[in-house]
């Protein structure tokens, strides 16, 4: 999808979709949720994404708050200042932005400080092994840290197993 660019209009349907679900619960009485959407650095990167976001919401009648886009560290790495530049403006909508996958790439931890990030995920590939991997327990401990010092939702992607949950839990 990414090499064609059809990824861009297949991501705007998703997006669209995701909306219009959420604001049928709510519609149908369910307390209002968060939904979490993942956003291609190609979306992020098209000239109308702020544009369509927006008129996304007002077609749907969600109220932003009830929206995060999920952005990969690659995506900000790409083309910083226009990740930048678009990150803020969507934020500036009120739609939460979270940070995929980290840990998973190489991403300088000012980032978090600069962007306008209200979540960080960590990688599934560091919560695998949290519980039996010495190296993997500091990483996801350090980005729960860092979450708490930067007062960022952390969550931990592809939680499967009690021993997993135990070490969430106690961090």
């Amino acid at each position: 999808l990414d090499e064609t660019g059809f990824i861009v209009t297949a991501g705007e349907w998703v997006l669209r979709e995701a909306c219009k679900q959420n604001k049928a619960w709510q519609e149908a009485g369910h307390p209002p949720v968060i939904v979490a959407v993942n956003i291609s650095s190609q979306e992020l990167q098209h000239k109308d994404f702020v544009k369509t976001v927006k008129l996304i919401l007002e077609e749907t009648g969600l109220s932003p708050e009830w929206l995060e886009l999920e952005i990969r560290e690659e995506s900000i790495v790409e083309d910083e200042s226009l990740a930048l530049a678009r990150l803020t403006e969507t934020n500036a909508l009120g739609v939460r932005i979270a940070l995929d996958n980290l840990g998973h790439s190489h991403i300088p931890l000012n980032f978090l400080t600069r962007f306008p990030i209200h979540a960080i995920k960590i990688d599934r590939s560091i919560v695998t092994d949290v519980a039996t991997d010495a190296n993997h327990a500091s990483v996801a401990k350090a980005v729960i840290a860092v979450a708490r010092v930067l007062n960022i939702k952390g969550l931990a992607e592809g939680v499967e197993t009690q021993e997993q949950l135990n070490f969430f839990k106690a961090e």
